[in-house]
């Protein structure tokens, strides 16, 4: 059995999203790594020692997920439902709203999750987007 040690996990991590956020989508290197990213509850999905799906959780206000990403060799095979189910696994609270801003072209992906959409589409980091929400009974 072989295991992923913080460092490795780190280092997937940061790899992976700069492929999927930075190379694929042209996010700015300064807008994608952020100073704060230890407040961040990392989810991570692996298969044989290689990362595949990503999403990090914020327990602080408000309560959101973000930076949901899956590498492009599995994409469409369902590890982006997956690792949002396992994002919202980890927030504690019950009864809370939980928050994000979603790519617009991922609109319906996350519609399908049980978010709604709520006020005007937005650039971030130079790409469309809308914000989100669903509440956790």
């Amino acid at each position: 059995m072989e295991y992923r040690n913080y460092n490795d996990i780190t280092r997937d991590i940061i790899e992976l999203r700069t492929k999927v956020f930075i190379e694929e989508q042209g996010v700015p290197i300064e807008e994608e790594i952020e100073a704060d990213e230890g407040r961040y509850l990392h989810c991570c999905i692996y298969q044989s020692l290689e990362l595949i799906a990503y999403a990090r959780v914020s327990l602080t206000n408000p309560i959101g997920i973000g930076r949901v990403c899956v590498q492009r060799k599995y994409r469409n095979q369902g590890y982006g439902k997956k690792i949002m189910q396992y994002a919202e696994l980890q927030i504690p609270m019950h009864s809370v709203e939980i928050q994000i801003h979603a790519q617009a072209h991922a609109q319906s992906f996350y519609e399908a999750l049980g978010y709604i959409a709520y006020g005007q589409r937005f650039m971030e980091a130079g790409i469309e987007h809308i914000a989100m929400k669903k509440n956790k009974a």
